[in-house]
């Protein structure tokens, strides 16, 4: 018998054939007659034989083909995971750079918005801004020195008072002249039993036009009710020499309007 399905045996005993490779069909012809001579006299030989034809009854049916894509797909599937757990980290790393990056980005805009926000209150507070300057509180009667201090002290632009004598209804004015036009600084006094109310400047050549507008209360302004003034600041594109007078004028609710007051007058 071929030495490759031969197994040493002790001295006087009868040499046992490889039961697995008969079992399973691996002998050839030759070796499969050698073979059954030998299991006719060894009882150990068939006691293995036996205890071997379930498995080979299983191993019968199993489909080489299936086998071999069963086994392809589980090395596949811990290529798989092994890969998945790869792109795992790498969203994780993903998603850290995202954060990290967002953060820094509501920082860069915190201190963006806060320069922004000095740099236009500096921009805004100074002497050439469009914001209105605030007017000193006068309790009092209008001064009587037009060049006197009173709206922007005495460092001011041309100011006018007048008195309207059939409405009652006071105005002081104060034209700044500023590189990109006029800024009209005012105080209104003894107005009221109006809701709405526009300052117009009138031009040198006779046009119009509105440079604010404001509502009245009930109690008014610079009144016995509400003894506290009215006071605003408009600007404006006109020259200052351009500008002949401002007028405070009443609306009524079909926009009709009524001079309250003009100065100069």
């Amino acid at each position: 018998m071929n030495d490759r399905f031969s197994t040493s045996a002790p001295e006087g005993a009868s040499p046992h054939t490889d039961v697995g490779s008969y079992a399973i069909g691996a002998l050839d012809e030759y070796e499969t007659a050698r073979f059954e001579e030998h299991l006719i006299d060894c009882d150990e030989c068939a006691a293995e034989l036996e205890s071997l034809m379930p498995v080979v009854d299983v191993l019968s049916r199993v489909d080489p083909p299936s086998y071999v894509a069963a086994e392809q797909t589980h090395r596949e599937g811990r290529v798989l995971q092994r890969m998945m757990g790869t792109v795992g980290k790498e969203r994780r790393r993903a998603r850290r750079r995202q954060l990290v990056t967002s953060a820094a980005a509501v920082v860069i805009l915190a201190v963006v918005t806060t320069l922004s926000l000095f740099a236009g209150g500096q921009m805004f507070g100074g002497d050439g801004g469009s914001t209105p300057e605030a007017l000193p509180s006068q309790q009092g009667e209008l001064p009587p020195d037009p060049n006197g201090p009173g709206i922007g002290g005495p460092s001011g632009g041309d100011q006018f008072q007048a008195t309207d004598p059939r409405s009652g209804v006071q105005l002081l004015v104060d034209f700044r002249e500023k590189d990109w036009g006029t800024q009209v600084n005012f105080i209104v006094r003894n107005i009221k039993d109006v809701e709405e109310c526009r300052l117009v400047l009138i031009t040198t050549n006779g046009n119009e036009e509105v440079v604010t507008s404001w509502k009245v209360p009930a109690a008014g302004y610079g009144t016995a009710e509400n003894p506290n003034p009215l006071e605003l600041s408009a600007q404006t594109a006109l020259d200052r020499s351009d500008i002949a007078f401002a007028s405070v004028r009443a609306i009524s609710d079909d926009d009709k309007s009524t001079t309250m007051v003009t100065a100069p007058n």
